[in-house]
């Protein structure tokens, strides 16, 4: 956002926003962040419902988390997350909303998966090292996030800016790929969206790389 010339808004200000966004609401609202940028003029548009448009957070830190879980409907998790990192942001969810003194269901979480399926369980951990590789070399967030050894991530991150993904992805080892990626065979795979739900993930959002999304799918598909 700064390169666009805004700042960073301040945690107080989401739940604000929030609440806007969920009433919809355009007139008569002003804030200082309003004032300074022309975002939340030019996003949050008049609209009519029969219901209440439910509203998700993105959302990956811990203190995003908490925040979600005071005043979002539904929490969108981060790709490249392991079942222990969805059951703890759950924990973190849970206790937001028991914070905030809001009397509504549980926000609804949906896990964002990170897919590569072939029935060669190797080239498909080979896909998935790759990308993850790329995501922990330019993404500190998620990669602080997956809880991995900071200094081994660090590693891979020097070899990526060093000498591209395909030689960064040889510092990630299979244990990084199967616990932080659906990467395998399609009963492998089926197997670990399975593991997602058990661990609290209300909602699977499957996101196939490979040369054939559709084919990825399709194997995946209930039996």
């Amino acid at each position: 956002m700064e390169r666009t010339g805004v700042g960073f808004m301040g945690i107080p200000t989401v739940p604000e926003m929030v609440a806007i966004a969920q009433r919809a609401e355009t007139l008569g609202y002003e804030s200082a962040w309003v004032a300074e940028t022309r975002i939340a003029r030019d996003a949050i548009v008049p609209m009519t419902a029969d219901t209440a448009v439910p509203l998700y957070l993105g959302v990956t830190g811990p203190k995003a988390l908490r925040l979600a879980g005071e005043c979002a409907d539904g929490v969108l998790l981060n790709g490249f997350m392991s079942t222990a990192y969805v059951s703890d942001a759950i924990r973190r969810i849970s206790d937001g909303l028991r914070g905030s003194g809001r009397d509504v269901p549980d926000p609804e979480v949906i896990a964002m998966l990170v897919v590569s399926v072939d029935e060669d369980a190797a080239h498909a951990k080979d896909q998935a090292r790759r990308l993850l590789a790329t995501y922990l070399a330019l993404f500190p967030n998620v990669a602080a996030a997956t809880g991995l050894p900071s200094e081994q991530v660090a590693g891979t991150r020097e070899r990526f800016f060093a000498a591209g993904p395909d030689e960064a992805a040889r510092t990630v080892p299979d244990a990084w790929v199967e616990a932080h990626t659906v990467a395998g065979t399609p009963e492998e795979c089926r197997d670990r969206i399975a593991e997602y739900r058990a661990a609290g993930a209300t909602t699977a959002v499957l996101c196939p790389i490979g040369p054939d999304p559709m084919a990825a799918v399709e194997a995946l598909a209930p039996r």
